[in-house]
């Protein structure tokens, strides 16, 4: 009877061959699914974060802003978006109405603009009740 000897290293190579074929291969599939949503995950951020090249301009009054720029980009609109209106909503519009405004530009040409409006509202103000008015008979 010829008897033979394993050598450490085939053992181990046969060994390994036999885990990964028989046990993880299955699983890399799932762990490669895995990695490469991670990968586009992470690329799609850096897209969403890259600079735009915009610049911005912010104000709390249209007075704030250059006028030829605002109106360079708004002329052809809304009424509601000429300096005009939006002064006297500031300032005849009801207390708890916050003007916001902003310019978009790139470079230094204007191309955007933004008229936002923030309102307060209290928990007082919403839960009060209705008064009735009286029909004047009675």
């Amino acid at each position: 009877m010829e008897r033979r000897t394993l050598r450490p290293a085939k053992v181990a190579h046969d060994l390994i061959y036999t885990l990964t074929a028989d046990t993880l291969m299955p699983k890399i599939k799932p762990l490669n699914h895995l990695v490469n949503k991670a990968r586009d995950l992470r690329a799609s951020h850096k897209e969403r974060h890259r600079p735009t090249g915009f610049g911005f301009a912010l104000a709390d009054s249209i007075d704030y802003l250059d006028a030829a720029h605002w109106n360079a980009v708004t002329a052809d609109n809304s009424l509601f978006l000429s300096p005009e209106y939006l002064r006297v909503l500031e300032q005849a519009g009801p207390d708890n109405l916050r003007q916001r405004y902003a310019l978009i530009f790139r470079g230094r040409t204007p191309v955007g603009a933004v008229a936002a409006q923030s309102v307060t509202i209290s928990l007082s103000r919403v839960t009060q009740k209705p008064r009735r008015q009286s029909s004047g008979t009675s």
